[in-house]
């Protein structure tokens, strides 16, 4: 659905999730259900959210935790929703097919285009800001803001809300 590009890996990477209808083993296809975290190493021009696709990667599921007390990514991810994850490490494998047509991939698409024109028209810092505030958008490059808005006590207003997509709209249908 969301696929945004991320900087906490040492690779360009885009991340994002998705509901993945099947996936072809060796000689077989298998159905498979529920949301799966997509790691793309690199950028697939011109994928947007929504977009269907078929491509090649590995599909994985977490590890259990080993030892006592040791970090539960089954349980982290089934929190966020996802129980398996694709890399792909071929962007150019990504083959798009076709386009949803529901209206959370029309509101990640709209999104996604104001991110876009946003980011063409402001200064990259500025853009990441009005990008968390208008859109809802997190950048791992505004954590420092992020803690500087916590320690002032008002976080609150990097969440977004209906009156921040009133005033963009406001404001892109005077453009």
């Amino acid at each position: 659905e969301t696929i945004e590009p991320t900087r906490s890996s040492p690779y360009p990477t885009t991340s994002g999730s998705a509901r993945l209808h099947f996936c072809q083993g060796d000689s077989q296809t298998i159905p498979v259900h529920g949301r799966v975290r997509i790691i793309i190493r690199g950028h697939r021009k011109g994928l947007l959210p929504g977009d269907h696709f078929d491509t090649l990667g590995i599909l994985r599921s977490p590890r259990p935790a080993s030892n006592p007390g040791e970090f539960d990514r089954v349980r982290a991810w089934r929190h966020r929703g996802t129980d398996r994850q694709l890399l792909i490490s071929l962007p150019s494998a990504i083959q798009i097919t076709g386009q949803s047509d529901s209206l959370r991939s029309s509101i990640d698409r709209f999104r996604h285009n104001r991110k876009q024109q946003l980011s063409s028209q402001l200064p990259p810092d500025v853009s990441a800001l009005a990008s968390a505030l208008l859109l809802g958008h997190r950048n791992p490059d505004l954590r420092p803001t992020s803690q500087i808005f916590r320690s002032a006590g008002i976080s609150h207003l990097l969440a977004i809300s209906g009156l921040h997509l009133g005033l963009l709209l406001g404001a892109l249908s005077g453009l």
